[in-house]
């Protein structure tokens, strides 16, 4: 193969792994996702998706392949915030303790 024709095609690779990349870290934000959620759902650790972010560390082709992945899944809205049952019973315990206490001053408001 022609070496610059080899170049150009090393660089769009390079160019769309890039923008993979860039893409990743905008859905990581939208979603309010920390870098170890998204790094466990890739299979690496938060540190190395930290540097592959920065562009310290080549990406590779299989980890290319996982953030395409992910990011189809993303797009197809397969791909949310975390859920945490913990903290949905806590809110919805605050809320019930909130509107308990909301009846309570309305209802003394309204005998007086």
């Amino acid at each position: 193969m022609n070496a610059y024709i080899h170049s150009i095609m090393h660089f769009d690779e390079n160019s769309i792994m890039n923008g993979d990349i860039d893409r990743l870290e905008r859905a990581r934000r939208r979603l309010l996702l920390r870098q170890s959620d998204v790094a466990a759902a890739l299979g690496i650790t938060q540190g190395h998706y930290c540097k592959v972010v920065a562009r310290v560390v080549p990406l590779t082709d299989r980890l290319g392949e996982k953030i395409a992945s992910w990011l189809d899944a993303y797009d197809s809205g397969a791909v949310g915030p975390p859920v945490d049952d913990g903290r949905i019973a806590a809110l919805a315990a605050s809320i019930q303790a909130q509107c308990a206490e909301l009846l309570a001053l309305t209802s003394a408001r309204t005998v007086s």
